[in-house]
């Protein structure tokens, strides 16, 4: 009768690891996965975010362009000078 169980406590054997190696292995690394998902979706989240600002900030420049140069022209024209993009840095005479 020892010899028809032994296979039969073999097989247990084999099972008991093959679970115990789960519980130790798998387990874990399925932890850090959903962990790591986690952190992907708030990266993405942040991602659209910062990509719906980026695009706010692009149409306004795209509409603050036109309306700051007519104001330079018109405050050229009423002083009867050229647009100078160059800035009062670039003028010499500036600031004496």
């Amino acid at each position: 009768m020892d010899n028809r169980r032994a296979p039969l406590f073999a097989g247990l054997a084999v099972a008991g690891v093959a679970i115990l190696m789960v519980l130790l292995l798998v387990l874990p690394k399925m932890g850090q996965v959903s962990q790591a998902q986690v952190q992907l979706d708030q990266a993405q989240r942040d991602q659209q975010t910062l990509e719906s600002r980026k695009s706010a900030l692009e149409d306004a420049k795209a509409a603050a362009v036109p309306q700051e140069r007519a104001r330079r022209r018109e405050g050229c024209r009423a002083r009867g000078t050229q647009d100078d993009r160059r800035g009062p840095q670039a003028d010499p005479t500036h600031g004496r």
